[in-house]
């Protein structure tokens, strides 16, 4: 197990899956602001809402529950890509760089 997590293969998966959230949790927050709604409270995240703004009054609020949940979610799915990558790359060149 820990063989695997040293490769270069692993840490390109696990890096590629961990950049892909932060894209789309960008994504979300530039698609918050498309609408130009001052009276809406926007929220922001993926897959769960961790930031909610908006309003007049400049209402904005941490949610802890989906910035826990989106971070273990990141990290988790990353690690399965990055075993994923593993795994194809050792058996498409039958090889393992480390």
């Amino acid at each position: 197990m820990k063989e695997i997590i040293i490769t270069k293969f692993f840490a390109l998966g696990f890096l590629f899956g961990f950049f892909l959230f932060i894209g789309l949790n960008y994504y979300t927050h530039m698609q918050a602001y498309m609408d130009m709604c001052l009276h809406c409270i926007r929220e922001i995240g993926f897959p769960f809402y961790f930031y909610e703004t908006g309003s007049i009054a400049h209402y904005k609020k941490i949610l802890w529950f989906g910035l826990i949940a989106d971070i273990i979610i990141a990290i988790s799915a990353s690690i399965g890509i990055g075993f994923i990558f593993h795994i194809i790359t050792t058996k498409l060149f039958k090889c393992s760089l480390k």
